[in-house]
């Protein structure tokens, strides 16, 4: 897109209507005059660029009108076909770029622009130095050659000098062919564009006196001298930190564990890293390529879903997603996905930054994982940390985005002013010590704590490291690197506050306890209570330990029982404990498991319940007594049950038994009462004696039986 403002100077209007409907197309204000002779109507319009139409009273003469009142603005010439014998002297004279008219549509405007930019700024270093070639060879770091497109090189500057290794005249002897590859297949191309187009740029490998060989990028401009004689500007750039750095940054990004890719805005995949593609080949035995759409290698049934994340991420969020994938291992995975908006070095919105890690692990042991490693500009422009680059004044050269997100300050705020501008007043003091510390030791990372202020005048707790780097070529600066840390601040100040509630409440409980540790067994903290219940003093009860506490005789078990509970959170169990006074009593107790100073410990509950074991002692007791008083019951009721049997066989008996014998001596009296003389008294009497005698009998059975029956009761 284009930024500026355009005089077009054509005074018949036909190359106007031309160059008006290219730059209609990029949106920005033309101003048209017909003639360069009166710019009074364009000095308001303030031009930042300006395209001449060589056309009728408009000359080459017009150039220096225009450079007396609109200086080292750019001038682009426009021609037709017929006046293109001009075009050369438009460029000796000031111009900085020319076309044709009748094949424009078919040029970018951006390129020309750019192309006349770029050889402006020049023609204004060589106005302003008086056009003095030896003034640029004195003060240029890049390579610069006058040369002729068969490579014979006619001048050159220290810096070509210097990048070389060779003197003037020994690269005038050799050429181009001494410091170029030849064999680079790239070179017959460039000189092929720059011998149809007049200009060139790009890289190629140039070659030292010790011969090394290194790349360099460069721009070729074919002009006329003021003698119409044919010759060629060459500018050269040692590029060889560059793509040191570029291969270190490939190596960044092919060797972190991270997975990430840059989507452009039509959801096209512009780059990618190994692990990004390693991935999508393991989980889903799919080859990535670079212009495939990102949705493709999306999950169907996510694809709605991720459409949307990007759709909000475009218009300026940034989403973090959990997804869990099944993995060719059969194991699910899950991935924390983060989608930011990526920009480019002039800050328009280019696409989306991806970037996806394996959180399982942390997922599983509850665990987060944080991450903190060295990246390049592009990473560094999406990463979250807050960076600060200060000169040797310490007064802030750049800030990260993450700075304006977090703090709310725009770079133009703080930018030349010192960070005291955002340090909490209480912690300035310590800010300009640590600045100063950092300034005095080149190279040592400094780590502190401090609180910034906000935009909006909160204050935000931040940890962070400073270290000198002015000394190191591409830096040059004190290197501020801080994270937000409120969030933890708040949870240590919290966990604390808790901790003192904990320990309050542990020293004033009624109840007895004690913490230990799960390795040596030793007391850590006795509450008062514990101290009164065993009848030790804290120092006497601290030289003893959770297992001498105990009798000696159940010391071994006590022992067994820690070491099968060790991974339990949380038991209880019943075991004795032995006092100062050598009083065994028995207790109740309850273990937890917890972290007390950043230290594992184990919190002991002691319950006397040695009270209630006398008392379940005793009411065993009184069981068996009414256990054994049952039985006494049992056995009485079995007794009478058998003599009543007994007895009701006697009674049995006498109603039986005795009534027949009885019965005959009574009917045996009411016949003798009769006085029958026919009776024989003596049989009679006989008869009588033997039924008495046979009721004695039964009588004497009966008195027996009934003493046995007796006898058993």
């Amino acid at each position: 897109m284009l930024n500026g403002r355009f005089l077009v100077i054509d005074e018949d209007g036909s190359d106007f209507a031309a160059i008006k409907g290219l730059l209609s197309k990029e949106g920005v204000p033309v101003f048209h005059l017909n003639s360069a002779a009166d710019f009074s109507p364009a000095i308001d319009f303030n031009p930042s660029f300006i395209f001449l139409s060589l056309a009728n009273k408009n000359s080459i003469e017009s150039i220096f009108t225009i450079k007396q009142h609109f200086k080292n603005l750019p001038i682009i010439v426009v021609a037709d076909s017929g006046n293109n014998n001009l075009l050369p002297q438009a460029m000796e004279h000031g111009a900085c770029e020319y076309i044709n008219v009748k094949s424009a549509e078919q040029l970018s405007l951006q390129n020309i622009i750019s192309i006349a930019l770029s050889r402006n700024k020049y023609i204004a270093e060589l106005e302003e130095g008086a056009r003095d070639f030896e003034s640029i060879k004195e003060n240029s770091i890049n390579a610069i050659f006058l040369n002729l497109q068969n490579g014979t090189i006619l001048e050159a500057n220290k810096g070509a000098e210097q990048m070389f290794g060779y003197t003037v005249e020994e690269l005038r002897k050799i050429g181009r062919q001494g410091i170029v590859d030849l064999a680079d297949p790239k070179l017959e191309k460039y000189l092929s564009t720059r011998a149809v187009e007049g200009k060139v740029r790009g890289e190629i490998t140039g070659i030292r006196k010790n011969g090394e060989y290194f790349p360099c990028e460069f721009s070729s401009v074919i002009f006329r001298n003021s003698l119409g004689e044919e010759r060629v500007s060459t500018i050269m750039l040692d590029i060889s930190e560059r793509k040191k750095s570029e291969e270190e940054k490939d190596i960044l990004i092919r060797s972190t564990e991270e997975s990430f890719s840059l989507i452009d805005k039509e959801l096209s995949i512009v780059m990618y890293n190994n692990q990004f593609a390693q991935r999508y080949k393991a989980f889903f035995n799919k080859e990535v390529k670079r212009g495939d759409n990102i949705i493709d290698y999306v999950l169907p049934e996510r694809r709605e879903i991720v459409k949307e994340i990007y759709k909000k991420v475009l218009a300026g969020e940034t989403l973090e997603t959990e997804i869990t994938v099944p993995g060719p291992d059969g194991i699910n995975h899950v991935y924390l996905n983060r989608f930011k908006p990526a920009y480019d070095n002039n800050n328009n919105l280019y696409g989306v930054f991806v970037s996806s890690i394996d959180i399982t692990a942390r997922k599983k042991a509850q665990e987060s994982l944080e991450a903190s490693e060295k990246r390049f500009r592009s990473l560094i422009e999406n990463s979250e940390d807050m960076i600060v680059l200060m000169d040797a004044n310490r007064e802030v050269t750049y800030v990260s985005p993450s700075f304006t997100k977090l703090l709310g300050y725009q770079p133009e705020e703080v930018l030349g002013k010192r960070p005291l501008h955002f340090t909490h007043p209480e912690d300035q003091q310590d800010a300009l010590k640590l600045s100063t510390n950092a300034l005095n030791t080149p190279g040592v990372k400094l780590n502190y704590r401090t609180k910034v202020v906000k935009k909006d005048g909160e204050y935000m707790h931040v940890e962070g490291t400073i270290i000198n780097q002015l000394h190191v070529d591409g830096v040059n600066a004190l290197v501020n690197n801080f994270i937000d840390v409120s969030a933890q601040k708040k949870a240590k100040d919290l966990l604390e506050a808790s901790e003192i509630r904990y320990r309050t409440l542990f020293h004033l409980s009624p109840t007895p306890m004690f913490t230990y540790s799960d390795e040596t067994f030793e007391f850590i903290e006795i509450n008062k209570a514990a101290l009164d219940f065993y009848g030790y003093t804290e120092e006497e009860m601290r030289a003893l330990d959770v297992i001498t506490i105990r009798p000696e005789y159940d010391q071994e078990k006590t022992r067994q029982n820690i070491e099968r509970n060790r991974d339990n959170d949380f038991y209880q169990l019943h075991t004795i404990h032995e006092k100062r006074d050598g009083t065994i009593i028995n207790v109740q107790v309850y273990n937890n498991k917890v972290v007390l100073d950043n230290k594992s410990l184990r919190l002991v509950q002691i319950n006397d319940i040695t009270p209630v074991i006398m008392m379940e002692e005793e009411r065993e007791r009184a069981n068996n007594t009414l256990r054994q008083l049952n039985e006494q019951i049992q056995k009485r009721a079995e007794d009478l049950e058998a003599s009543n049997t007994e007895l009701r066989k006697i009674a049995w008996m006498q109603s039986h038994l005795v009534r027949a014998p009885l019965a005959r001596i009574l009917g045996l009296i009411d016949v003798l009462e009769e006085k029958d003389d026919e009776l024989d008294f003596d049989v009679m009497l006989m008869k009588i004696k033997e039924s008495s005698v046979e009721l004695d009998n039964v009588i004497r059975e009966i008195v027996s039986k009934t003493d046995v029956v007796n006898t058993g009761q």
